[in-house]
Order: structure tokens, then sequence, then C-alpha cells
């Protein structure tokens, strides 16, 4: 368990060097099945931000390698779409950064900031991309909180 939060830390943080997404879809005629709408549910404040990560490819999400794409949301957003996004099987994975310090906060073990993902994945699970895979253009991240 410990190795998962470390890990959704290190990937979440690190992506940072990957592509960034913006959250904001084009105004136009874009064809609406180009894009992907994420819904943030269980979000447990407005404080803060919620940081998501795309993943595209099974040993990258396993790695918590560079992702395909990621952004970091205010925690009271409900749903972000990002426009032209390639239609793909994705996971998504996800932390709730409630102080906006950057770091997903532990004391020892212990998550103190939400975490989440595509699928219905147990909150004390390892996701797996078999798990967390869609290839539906709307996804709900699930978020969990220890306390």
């Amino acid at each position: 368990m410990q190795r998962m939060f470390v890990c959704l830390v290190v990937f979440l943080l690190t992506a940072g060097c990957g592509a960034g997404v913006s959250a904001a879809a084009e105004s136009g005629a874009s064809d609406p099945a180009d894009h992907l709408e994420i819904r943030m549910q269980g979000v447990r404040s407005t404080e803060g931000n919620v940081v998501l990560a795309v993943y595209d490819d099974e040993e990258a999400f396993e790695l918590q390698a560079e992702p395909l794409a990621w952004i970091a949301v205010p925690a009271q957003t409900q749903s972000v779409t990002l426009a032209k996004f390639p239609q793909r099987p994705i996971a998504i994975a996800a932390f709730h950064d409630s102080n906006s310090n950057g770091v997903y906060d532990m004391r020892g073990d212990i998550p103190l900031e939400g975490w989440g993902s595509s699928g219905a994945i147990e909150a004390w699970s390892q996701p797996t991309f078999q798990a967390a895979v869609t290839e539906a253009s709307r996804v709900t991240v699930q978020m969990h909180y220890y306390r």
C-alpha cells in the first residue's frame, strides 16, 4: 500500500516534465467525440487542486512513468474537458492536493490527502491499468480518503 501512494506522488509530481494539457474545450465546430470529459466524484473539499494524469500505456501506468497528459484543476471543479483528445483506451490516476503544496502529504504510511482513479478500483487496492482502463469519452474518477 505504501508503494502505491509513494508511486502515485512520484508520477504525478514528475508528470510536470511531460506534456501538459489545456482544460478548456475549444469553442467552435469541433466534434465532441474527440473530447475527453473527466468527472471528479467524492472530492471532500474545495481547497487546493485535483491533479489528474492520463495514461494510454499499461507499462507507463504501472511504473508511474510519464503520462500521455496531466492537468491540475481547482478542487471545486466537477468536470474538465480536454479538447481534441485522441480516442484510445486510457486510464486516469488522480490525487487531491488539498493544501496546494505540490506534495501528496502522508503521515508515515497514512495518506492525508485523497487519491483516485478511473475504473471500479477499491480504495485500498493497488490500481492496475487493466482495472482502470476505459475507451469512454466521459470518465469518472472516484476519490478516496483515509479519514
